[in-house]
């Protein structure tokens, strides 16, 4: 599954070989992210964090960012997610 990577970066306005250095890791590394082709957790969440984004928003369709950023927005930063079937917010308390 292609992630958002690419997109994100465009409008970033950020090159790949940037994102690498940042990273510290290898142009193909990179490409491979960008291609959905790494499934390891710690990397993914290291580029969304040299790019600015949570993990989740590298797969989510660009035409539904809009209803889970409303959804954070709603929550004031608490974890939310969105229902696939009928699209209301679902808020996650966690208790300790």
């Amino acid at each position: 599954m292609e992630t958002r990577l690419k997109q994100i970066l465009n409008e970033k306005d950020m090159m790949s070989k940037a994102l690498a250095e940042k990273m510290g890791v290898s142009l193909v590394t990179v490409s491979s992210l960008i291609n959905g082709k790494v499934n390891n957790l710690d990397t993914l969440a290291k580029a969304a964090e040299c790019v600015g984004v949570p993990v989740w928003e590298l797969f989510i369709a660009p035409e539904d960012l809009e209803t889970y950023h409303k959804t954070e927005e709603q929550t004031d930063g608490g974890t939310a997610a969105v229902c696939p079937h009928c699209g209301n917010p679902i808020t996650i308390k966690i208790e300790k």
